[in-house]
C-alpha cells in the first residue's frame, strides 16, 4: 500500500522563497490553520505594501461566475507588480461542463502578474480526472494540508505556549492533542484556554482535564477503551456525551465509530498477521505513535469475528439511518446495545 504524502509546510515555505509564486494554486485539506496561514503568506508575498483595495478581489460562491473570474484576473494590478485573486467555497469537481471549459482554458492564460488561488473547504478532495484539475496542476500547485506528524504537532503545541509565556513539556503536549484533537485550528482555543487557567508558569495534565474541551476523537477513542474492557456503563455514558455535543451530528458520529471500529479490527488482523506498529499506520492513516498503541492494545481484548460483526453492524446502522424512519440518537443506541452485548 503506497504510504500517504504529509505535507512538509517548512519545505513548502521555503520553496516559495527559493522559487517565487506559481500563477494558480489550489488549496484543500484537513489542517485548516496552515491553509489559511498559506493563504495569508502567499497574499503578503504579492501585495508587500498592502494594496487590498486595488490589486486584491475576492470571489465566494454566492454570485460566483467565469466571467467575474476572468475580469478579475485580467485586472491589472494598481500601485502594486501584482495582483492576488482569492476564490472560496466553489467545488471545482462539481463544475459544469461549459464553465469546466472555460476556467481550464483561463488556467493557461493567466497573466504573469496575477496569482489566482483557489481555497477548498475541509473534506473537499480533487478529482484528478477532470480537465480542470489537471489545468491547475500542470500550470501551478495543488497542496494538500495534511495531518502534521505527532513531532511537528507537539513543537508547535509547545511554542504556542510560550508565546502565551508558558511551558509545557512535550507529553503534555501530547497529552493536550490526544484530549482535544490533532488539527491546530482545535487546539488554539484550548491553549488559549489553558494559558489564561493555569496559576503555574507550566501546564500540567490536570489543568487539561480541568478546562480543556474533549474532541468527539477522543471520545470515540474512550468509546471502544470501554467495550475492549466491557466497561458497559461506562460506554453508555461515553455515548451520552457523544449525542450530547453540538458540534456532531449523529450521522457523523456514526461514521466515526465505524471508522473506529474498522480500525481496531485492521489492527486485529494485523496482530494475527504478525504486523508492526507502521503497517499498521499506513493501513489505517492513524499518525500518531500512542493512537496506533491504542489501536493495538484494544484488538487484543476483541476476537477477530467479534470486531468483525462490529464492522457489519456499525454497516447495518448506517443502512437504517439512511433509509428507516427510526430516529438517528436511538439507532446509535441500539448499536452500542448490540456492540456491547453481541459475544462470541
Amino acid at each position: 500500500m503506497a504510504k500517504k504524502e504529509i505535507l512538509d509546510y517548512g519545505k513548502l515555505k521555503k520553496t516559495l522563497q527559493e522559487e517565487g509564486l506559481r500563477r494558480v494554486y489550489l488549496l484543500y485539506g484537513p489542517e485548516e490553520y496552515l491553509r489559511e496561514d498559506f493563504v495569508t503568506l502567499l497574499k503578503r508575498t504579492c501585495l508587500p505594501e498592502g494594496g487590498e483595495d486595488f490589486s486584491y478581489k475576492r470571489l465566494n460562491q454566492e454570485g460566483f461566475s467565469v466571467r467575474a473570474l476572468e475580469d478579475a484576473v485580467e485586472a491589472l494590478p494598481f500601485l502594486t507588480e501584482r495582483s492576488f485573486v482569492e476564490v472560496r467555497g466553489v467545488d471545482l469537481n462539481r463544475m459544469g461542463e461549459n464553465d469546466g471549459e472555460k476556467l481550464t482554458k483561463l488556467m493557461a492564460d493567466i497573466p504573469e502578474y496575477c496569482t489566482l488561488v483557489f481555497v477548498q473547504e475541509v473534506g473537499f478532495e480533487p478529482d484528478g480526472r477532470k480537465k480542470l484539475i489537471k489545468a491547475i496542476k500542470k500550470h501551478g500547485q495543488d497542496i494538500n494540508f495534511t495531518e502534521q506528524p505527532q513531532t511537528s504537532i507537539v513543537k508547535w503545541v509547545r511554542r504556542r505556549f510560550a508565546v502565551h509565556g508558558k511551558a509545557i513539556e512535550p507529553e503534555t503536549a501530547l497529552y493536550l492533542v490526544n484530549f482535544s484533537g490533532h488539527f491546530m485550528q482545535q487546539l488554539i482555543p484550548e491553549i488559549e484556554k489553558l494559558a489564561a487557567y493555569a496559576q503555574g508558569e507550566t501546564i500540567m495534565e490536570e489543568d487539561i482535564r480541568a478546562v480543556a474541551s474533549k474532541s468527539a476523537e477522543t471520545a470515540v477513542f474512550e468509546l471502544s477503551d470501554r467495550l475492549a474492557s466491557r466497561d458497559y456503563d461506562g460506554a453508555a455514558e461515553v455515548m451520552g456525551e457523544l449525542l450530547g455535543r453540538k458540534d456532531t451530528e449523529p450521522i457523523m458520529l456514526l461514521a466515526m465509530i465505524g471508522n473506529q471500529m474498522r480500525n481496531i479490527y485492521a489492527a486485529k488482523l494485523a496482530e494475527l498477521e504478525h504486523r508492526d506498529g507502521t503497517y499498521l499506520a499506513e493501513v489505517t492513516g492513524v499518525r500518531y505513535d500512542f493512537l496506533v498503541q491504542k489501536l493495538r492494545s484494544n484488538a487484543k481484548k476483541f476476537s477477530a469475528s467479534r470486531l468483525e460483526r462490529a464492522v457489519e453492524l456499525c454497516a447495518e446502522t448506517d443502512y437504517l439511518m439512511k433509509s428507516s424512519g427510526a430516529e438517528d440518537e436511538d439507532l446509535l443506541k441500539d448499536l452500542l446495545i448490540k456492540l456491547a452485548f453481541d459475544e462470541d
